[in-house]
């Protein structure tokens, strides 16, 4: 009995060594580490999970090719954490939550020393860089810090929906719900295309997706429902008035929508699109009292163009 005590308490050391190779990113470490565990309990199933993630991130790691540029391997890191996150961990048996917490810090943790190589001596960094810098403090934890980037970023890019909604991330994250659902509205509203869904994550806007998911759609045309499906579940519920230059604008893009509607292939992504522009426009008249009669009739178009749409959003 003393014996198995003693091989349980060197496991669970080892595993604990392990999950510190893994948060700072030291891969051919955790490998030996877990070698040594695997001997001790080769049917350990925290083991043999333990063992397939440092698998797959020994052979990203190896790809890590020396040619390659800083902003190069940090991209490439992000992408792999995406792949890993989502198919990948399908396959676990068991819940693994201390080995991917352990390994999310150490994946950007080194995307994060990449990034900021690039903007070593630049005291005016890109948007594009702070954007990243930005997205690597999220991911770990450090809210003040990828705010201050994503600030930053946005001052130089106010229209960039990748920078609206990894700052409305973090505001979530804070606690700041009606500045996250702002600027998550505004985000998705400019461009859905170029928002990064599967590196967001508030609660809010992940079961959101899966909601949206359940109901069929998925790659592009699920980015352009998302914001429909976020009014009609009250998810998007801050409304704000148009200043004229941007009522006017959605007007005439509302305007071109529909003739392109008509004539375009891309009818799965213009259909939503629309609908979108449709329900900014009833916020505005919301917002300055304009008459109902106006309302129901931009709720008529709706109701036109998706059945059972116009109940769900007035029930």
């Amino acid at each position: 009995m003393e014996k198995l005590n003693q091989s349980e308490d060197k496991l669970s050391d080892l595993m604990i060594q392990v999950y510190g190779s893994y948060k700072n990113g030291a891969i051919e470490e955790s490998a030996s580490l877990l070698n040594e565990a695997h001997s001790i309990d080769y049917e350990n199933k925290d083991v043999l999970t333990a063992l397939k993630c440092t698998s797959f991130w020994m052979d990203r790691f190896e790809k890590l090719d020396s040619q390659m540029e800083n902003f190069e391997k940090a991209e490439f890191l992000v992408k792999q954490w995406i792949v890993f996150s989502g198919s990948f961990t399908k396959s676990f048996s068991i819940p693994f939550e201390d080995g991917l917490y352990s390994l999310k810090m150490g994946i950007f943790r080194t995307a994060l020393k990449f990034y900021s190589r690039v903007r070593e001596g630049d005291s005016d960094p890109e948007p594009e860089i702070l954007l990243r810098i930005g997205r690597c403090h999220k991911a770990l934890g450090d809210y003040d810090r990828a705010i201050t980037s994503l600030e930053k970023a946005l001052k130089r890019n106010s229209q960039s929906s990748p920078i609206l909604a990894e700052l409305a991330d973090c505001y979530f994250m804070i606690d700041k719900i009606r500045n996250a659902k702002v600027f998550f509205r505004e985000a998705f509203f400019i461009n859905p295309q170029l928002v990064d869904i599967d590196l967001l994550e508030a609660d809010i806007i992940v079961k959101l997706v899966e909601e949206v998911k359940n109901r069929g759609y998925s790659g592009r045309e699920l980015k352009e429902w998302l914001p429909v499906y976020a009014v009609i579940f009250g998810v998007f519920n801050v409304k704000r008035e148009l200043r004229p230059i941007e009522y006017g604008k959605l007007k005439q893009t509302i305007y071109s929508l529909k003739n392109e509607l008509q004539e375009s292939e891309e009818k799965r992504l213009l259909l939503p699109k629309l609908i979108n522009h449709y329900f900014w426009l009833i916020d505005h008249y919301l917002c300055i009292d304009k008459d109902w009669e106006t309302v129901e009739e931009i709720l008529l178009n709706i109701k036109l163009l998706v059945f059972g749409l116009y109940e769900q959003y007035t029930n």
